[in-house]
């Protein structure tokens, strides 16, 4: 990992993919690695939470790098 770290708040929602294509360009410009970061209030959300998140790494990793 290097020192440049992109955070990209996720609610699961279009504006999240669209914030994540434009976390991409932007760290493939300037070497930065990009981190996803989503919040559950319960327990009982985080298999779901994690469920979805592996699909965004489907979806995103051919275009990481």
């Amino acid at each position: 990992m290097n020192n440049k770290l992109i955070l990209v708040p996720s609610d699961f929602t279009k504006a999240t993919y669209c914030a994540i294509n434009h976390a991409l360009k932007v760290a493939s410009s300037n070497r930065s690695d990009i981190s996803v970061l989503h919040l559950v209030s319960k327990k009982e959300l985080l298999e779901e939470a994690k469920l979805k998140l592996a699909t965004y790494i489907e979806r995103f990793l051919p275009f990481a790098g």
